[in-house]
This record gives C-alpha cells, sequence and structure tokens, in this order.
C-alpha cells in the first residue's frame, strides 16, 4: 500500500501527488507587511492578491534551509498546505531533499482530541501510534529518535492543521510542539483563523504566507488536473474564460478553487463558442458540489438548496455590510443569515 502522503484526494477523485503538484511558493510575513497599502493585507485573502507577479517569493526547499528550527506556514483554505506537507514528506522519504533524513508527519486536530483524553500524550508517540498501530508501548522509538536527533540525525516534524486545534486545547498542544522543538526542524501549517502568529510571538519563529498561483502556475495547474482524467482538450477554452475575468484569475490564483471550476465544467462536457459569465461559473461550480454532496446524502438535496439560499444571504452580507473579510463564523451566526434552523458545524471556517 502507498503511504498517504503520495496521494491526494480532490472531492471524489484520487491522483498521485506527482501527477498534480505545481510547485508551492511562499512571502515572508514581514515581506506581506511591507506590500500593504494603508490596511494590511494580513487581513485579506491571501492567494488571489499576493503572487510571484507582485510579491517577492521564495520556494519550499529555500523555505526549508532558511528555517533553523521552526517556522510557520499559513494560507487560506484550499491553497496547498496540507498537499505542500505531503509532497515535502514525499520526497524528504524519497531523499530529494538532502538536508533531512526521515519525515514525521502529524495531523493536529486528531493529536489535540487524543491529547484531551490522554494528557501526557507526546507528538511522537501520536506518530508512531498511527504508524504503528499494532505496537501499544512507543516508548521505545520515541526515545530512539530523540538519541537520534541529539547525536546529528536530522528529521523534519511536519504538523498540519493548527488552525483545526480547539481553542481550549491550544496551549497544551503548544506545549508539546514545544518539547520536540530541540530535537527537529518543524513546520507547522494554519489557516488565518489560527491566529498563527500569536503562536509565532517570542519563539524566534518566522511566518510565511503561501502565495497565490500565477498565471503559469494557473495554467500547469489547469493541464494537469485535465490530463489526469483525459480531458485535455478542454485546457484552451478553461484558461480563456479564467484570464479573461479579473473575479475568475483571483479565484483561480487558489489551488482548490481552480480545480472546482475544471471539475465542474469537466463533468458537464460543457463545450460552447462564447465566453462563460462569471455567474455561469459559479452555477456550474455550486451545482457540481450540491450533485457531489447529492450522491453520498440523496436525501439531503432539498435540505442543501434551502443552506444555498441562506448562504446567498450571509454572503450578501459580508460583501456590503461587513468592513473586512471574516474566517470564523459561529453556528448562531450562520443560523441567523439562513433562518433554516440546519445544524452547521460550530465553528465553521
Amino acid at each position: 500500500m502507498e503511504p498517504e502522503w503520495t496521494r491526494i484526494r480532490l472531492l471524489d477523485a484520487e491522483f498521485s501527488i506527482e501527477d498534480v503538484f505545481v510547485e508551492v511558493f511562499t512571502v515572508l510575513d514581514r515581506d506581506v507587511e511591507a506590500g500593504a497599502d494603508g490596511n494590511s493585507e494580513r487581513v485579506q485573502r491571501v492567494a488571489g492578491r499576493i503572487t510571484g507577479e507582485s510579491h517577492a517569493v521564495v520556494d519550499a526547499a529555500t523555505m526549508i534551509a532558511r528555517t533553523g528550527s521552526f517556522c510557520i506556514v499559513v494560507g487560506d483554505p484550499g491553497s496547498g498546505k496540507s498537499t505542500l506537507v505531503k509532497w515535502l514528506a514525499q520526497n524528504v522519504a524519497d531523499g530529494k531533499i538532502a538536508d533531512f533524513e526521515a519525515p514525521l508527519v502529524v495531523k493536529l486536530g486528531p493529536f489535540a482530541q487524543a491529547l484531551d483524553k490522554s494528557p501526557d500524550l507526546t507528538l511522537q508517540e501520536h506518530f508512531f501510534g498511527s504508524v504503528c498501530s499494532r505496537v501499544q508501548d512507543t516508548s521505545g522509538a520515541t526515545n530512539w529518535l530523540r538519541l537520534a536527533a541529539e547525536e546529528g540525525a536530522r528529521c523534519l516534524f511536519l504538523l498540519d492543521g493548527w488552525d483545526e486545534v480547539s481553542v481550549g486545547l491550544r496551549e497544551s498542544v503548544r506545549k508539546r510542539i514545544d518539547f520536540e522543538r530541540p530535537f527537529f526542524t518543524t513546520i507547522e501549517t494554519s489557516r488565518p483563523s489560527g491566529f498563527p502568529q500569536r503562536l509565532a510571538a517570542r519563539r524566534q519563529t518566522e511566518v510565511y504566507h503561501i502565495a497565490g498561483l500565477t498565471r503559469d502556475g494557473r495554467r500547469l495547474l489547469a493541464g494537469r488536473y485535465l490530463q489526469a482524467v483525459g480531458r485535455e482538450s478542454l485546457l484552451a477554452d478553461l484558461l480563456q474564460n479564467i484570464e479573461s475575468n479579473r473575479d475568475l484569475q483571483e479565484l483561480a490564483c487558489n489551488p482548490f478553487m481552480l480545480a472546482l471550476l475544471t471539475w465542474a465544467i469537466d463533468a458537464r462536457g460543457v463545450s460552447r463558442s462564447i465566453e462563460w459569465t462569471i455567474a455561469e461559473l459559479y452555477g456550474l461550480v455550486v451545482d457540481w458540489i450540491v450533485d457531489a454532496a447529492a450522491e453520498n446524502l440523496p436525501g439531503h438535496r432539498f435540505q442543501l438548496a434551502r443552506s444555498l439560499e441562506g448562504l446567498e444571504r450571509l454572503s450578501y452580507g459580508l460583501l456590503f455590510e461587513a468592513p473586512l473579510p471574516q474566517y470564523v463564523f459561529s453556528e448562531n451566526k450562520l443560523l441567523r443569515a439562513g433562518k433554516l434552523g440546519i445544524d452547521f458545524p460550530s465553528p465553521l471556517q
């Protein structure tokens, strides 16, 4: 069986990382601040506003080389944080990143839940428990790895999803992270909603933001997605629609949203001689998401349609009434916006 980090799942399709991965570029937090025009860009969605065409960027290999002990990678939903973690793990394991001998990947959300049940659990114990489920006591492996690190072995600790740690558990998880820091080089990912700058404060930690896809990046990623499903012929029309519309360009700077546009059009076998309007493309994406969800929960199609009505009202309020972009929504706010009484996760990010 192939390790999890060699595969990426996009909704109902699964691909090899090597088939669809395009190089991820990042921007230092201080450069994001320097590029702000009056209002800090930190509070805005980054992907469509910060790219290699607008800011000085560094690639993943350079970012790692500059990281002495610890760095945080911040990205919007769908910007490629978890994909980057998988790509780094695979390339370290394959010996393509010569500075490190082994990767350790931990999803912080599940770790936090496990820590809540077992307060003495360490990150290493959780990692070894996930890859060696038949071993009850992993202390031998964790002690051996720490001794190897003290003797010069370099392992890359990849911690994915700080924002997925509930607020009440963040201090406990932070202490577990700090416990491992003397032994490993650590890369941690987070959405802006996790307020990762607070984690970096006073810890000599660099913070990087994932940059949005450039024009070349959009072409390459869309081409790889379509090639993976044998639909390369759609690429020219897709790119023409995206690059001729500023809103779609910004949307397509996010890898996940670009994939949704690609999949929505491909799923319907679309072919037309005139350009799509942005409303039509948004409609295709939304319809495709509803159809995909309804395949798993056929009885919920009506609920999904009613949920969209509430989300339309929420979107209107955010667009015309909110002074700044918002990343975290409580269940009550969503229910007030929709007036539907549908159970949303809380908080929904």
